[in-house]
C-alpha cells in the first residue's frame, strides 16, 4: 500500500483526477481530459462522506503529512475499492488537505483543478 499512494502523491491534482476516472472505468473514453477530470472528481466526491467519518474527528490529522493523511484515507477506502482507486482518491483528498476536506461539507459540483 505504502508504495502505490507514494506514487499517486507524486502526481498532480489533474492528473490524479483523470487517473482517478480511468482506475474507475477503465472501458472510459480517454479522449477528453477535461471530461475526465470532472469525472474523477465526481468519484472523490461519492467517498467524501466515508471519508470524511474517519478522519475530521481526529485532529492530529490536521497537521500530519500527505503521506500519512493518504495512509489513513487508503485503509478507509481500500474495503469498498480496488487498492489503486482507493490509494488514488486518498492521494488526491491529502493534497487539498484536512482542512479542506473537513470545512467543505458540501463540496462544489465541479473541481478545482488550478
Amino acid at each position: 500500500m505504502p508504495s502505490e499512494v507514494q506514487r499517486y502523491l507524486e502526481l498532480g491534482e489533474s492528473e490524479l483526477l483523470m487517473e482517478i476516472a480511468r482506475l474507475s472505468d477503465p472501458r472510459a473514453p480517454l479522449s477528453n481530459p477535461e471530461h475526465r477530470k470532472a469525472t474523477g472528481f465526481a468519484v472523490v466526491t461519492a467517498q467524501l462522506a466515508r471519508i470524511r467519518a474517519v478522519v475530521c474527528p481526529r485532529r492530529d490529522l490536521i497537521d500530519s503529512p500527505e503521506f500519512e493523511l493518504a495512509t489513513v484515507i487508503t485503509g478507509v477506502l481500500v474495503d469498498h475499492l480496488t487498492l489503486g482507486l482507493a490509494s488514488a482518491i486518498a492521494a488526491y483528498t491529502a493534497k487539498r488537505g484536512v482542512l479542506w476536506l473537513c470545512r467543505h461539507q458540501e463540496v462544489p459540483a465541479t473541481a478545482d483543478t488550478s
